[in-house]
């Protein structure tokens, strides 16, 4: 059976029955699960009840090795990640965010 389908058991044996707990326990899924199923099911109607990707949406990009390396060369240099930020958009037209340079300088300065 396909999962659409099964869900849409779910809801009509639920109909029935009037009991969530029961439905539940008849087809050996967690609350949790119906109810996430029914909130999709209102809310989107039988097109909620196909499975979603759990692929992320945005993924982060990678930062060329040798700016990284760069970059590390400027923190033991004493530079703040403010003034590596600006030398980076100024020289190599690089735009780093500045939370990024803080993460990095945090492990920088661990090691």
């Amino acid at each position: 059976m396909d999962k659409t389908k099964q869900r849409i058991s779910w809801f009509k044996y639920f109909k029935k029955s009037k009991n969530i707990a029961k439905t539940c326990r008849y087809f050996g899924i967690s609350r949790q699960t119906f109810y996430k199923w029914m909130k999709r099911y209102i809310k989107h109607g039988r097109k909620g009840l196909i499975n979603h990707s759990k692929r992320p949406k945005h993924i982060k990009s990678k930062i060329d090795p040798k700016i990284k390396r760069l970059i590390k060369i400027y923190f033991k240099n004493g530079l703040k990640p403010i003034q590596i930020k600006n030398r980076l958009k100024k020289i190599k037209k690089v735009e780093i965010s500045y939370s990024y340079l803080q993460k990095l300088s945090k492990k920088t300065n661990k090691k």
